[in-house]
């Protein structure tokens, strides 16, 4: 397992029950630096294979290491400056598709990695790739986001701090990006995506919970809302399904939701 500490620093556990929990290594740390996003892709099927890890920090840096359960080290394998923006979400595409970055300039971009599991044997690290794909998305920061997988590449969900809520078919073999926006999805920031079944669920710091249903026709999308519901959680901040059909909403308190027939 694997948490964000202080100092831009992160760390890796060892549990092995719920009474026994051990730090296992902590990576390099800056004290004027925010772990603001990771994602990790494991490096074999063994117990004691080691972990890929992306790592995006508050002063736009990339930095990729591997870590080894063996010795509990982190060993940098790849680093590069995205831009000037603050970094917010980085993931690790599906079939070897490359790092998809998010942050405060409402950009999504790909960095592709060619094959990302030679990286743990690399003796220094090396920089950054040139992005295969750019595209603004919301006038400002990207607060939510996520990636599902499609024929040709993948989909991205987004919520901005503009409330607008975002679609982006990504063709990752020929590297191209549209997107539709749908404007004041909320009446504030939208700080949540999830896939619910065959809708899509967002919710915003206004308190309201959204079920959306997205449509492809031909080259185009439409959006329309399902549900709408309002939660008593103040300032939600973030959303995760938690269990068959049931969403835990946090904020200023906690809410679950039943998913399963509605909101």
């Amino acid at each position: 397992m694997f948490s964000a500490g202080g100092a831009g620093e992160l760390l890796a556990w060892r549990v092995r029950s719920a009474n026994e929990i051990a730090l296992r290594g902590a990576c390099e740390g800056w004290s004027d630096l925010r772990v603001e996003g990771f994602d990790l892709l494991p490096i074999g099927e063994g117990r004691e294979d080691g972990v890929l890890l992306a790592i995006g920090y508050s002063d736009s840096t990339i930095r990729l290491y591997y870590f080894s359960p063996s010795t509990g080290t982190f060993n940098l394998v790849m680093e590069g400056t995205h831009k000037t923006c603050c970094i917010l979400h980085v993931k690790f595409l599906p079939s070897n598709n490359g790092i998809l970055v998010a942050g405060t300039d409402g950009y999504l971009s790909i960095y592709p990695l060619s094959d990302p599991y030679s990286l743990a044997s690399l003796p220094y690290p090396l920089p950054l790739p040139r992005k295969s794909v750019e595209k603004r998305i919301h006038q400002s920061s990207i607060k939510s986001l996520k990636v599902t997988v499609r024929t040709n590449g993948v989909c991205v969900y987004t919520g901005g701090d503009d409330c607008a809520f975002g679609i982006t078919r990504i063709d990752t073999k020929n590297n191209i990006a549209e997107s539709w926006i749908v404007p004041r999805a909320h009446a504030s920031a939208v700080t949540a995506v999830l896939c619910v079944g065959e809708h899509i669920l967002t919710t915003g710091v206004d308190q309201q919970v959204k079920l959306w249903k997205v449509s492809e026709r031909g080259e185009g999308i439409t959006v329309e809302v399902q549900e709408q519901q309002e939660s008593a959680v103040a300032d939600i901040s973030a959303a995760e399904i938690v269990g068959c059909g049931k969403i835990l909403i946090v904020g200023v308190g906690v809410d679950i939701w039943e998913a399963s027939a509605g909101l």
